[in-house]
């Protein structure tokens, strides 16, 4: 992926989800009618961005829905941060990898607090009851917000398949020159395995 920082300016929140599904769903429409209208007084100019499948049921002042997005890499480029804004629900959110793939901080409230322990970069995944505050703090700070991107650039990259690969392939290599039974890991195995 072609990842950089958010541009300086940015006042974009991007929001990703499938919407039909309840906790992602009335988590927005509390975020739109709670935390928006005070982002907005705070700062006028900032933008929400909605995208994914029925994204197009949250209209509003100051808010762009998307409906479903082939490819968010541009999306992802123009945004300051991305926003998780479920309250409730099962299993981990594919939001909060897509965000950090891309390398934007993601927030949300309280909830996201149990991915604290997926061994994030700190300052990555931000939980909050003060989501207003917190989101325009980050965007009207882009060196800090900069910084936090970085980290978590360089922890994607760390964790990408390319590296992850090559630490396969070296683990099968030294398994390779250690075992005393070379047929246990074929040397032509090897060989096709480790470019």
């Amino acid at each position: 992926k072609n990842v950089g920082l958010s541009y300086d300016s940015s006042r974009v929140i991007l929001a990703v989800g499938s919407w039909w599904y309840q906790p992602n769903s009335q988590g927005m429409r509390e975020f739109i009618s709670k935390t928006w209208p005070r982002i907005i007084e705070m700062i006028p100019e900032a933008k929400l961005l909605i995208a994914g499948k029925g994204s197009e049921a949250f209209s509003h002042a100051g808010v762009e829905t998307l409906g479903f997005v082939d490819d968010l890499a541009q999306v992802y480029r123009g945004a300051a941060l991305s926003l998780a804004p479920a309250n409730y629900g099962a299993g981990s959110q594919l939001k909060i990898v897509n965000s950090l793939e891309h390398g934007r901080i993601i927030i949300g409230p309280t909830y996201l607090k149990r991915e604290h322990e997926n061994g994030f970069p700190p300052d990555s995944v931000i939980s909050t009851n003060q989501l207003a505050e917190q989101i325009c703090e980050i965007l009207l700070n882009a060196s800090e917000r900069h910084r936090r991107e970085s980290e978590i650039i360089e922890f994607t990259r760390l964790q990408s398949w390319d590296v992850l690969g090559l630490k396969v392939a070296d683990w099968l290599r030294r398994l390779q020159i250690e075992s005393l039974d070379s047929n246990r890991v074929p040397s032509d195995f090897l060989r096709r395995h480790s470019n």
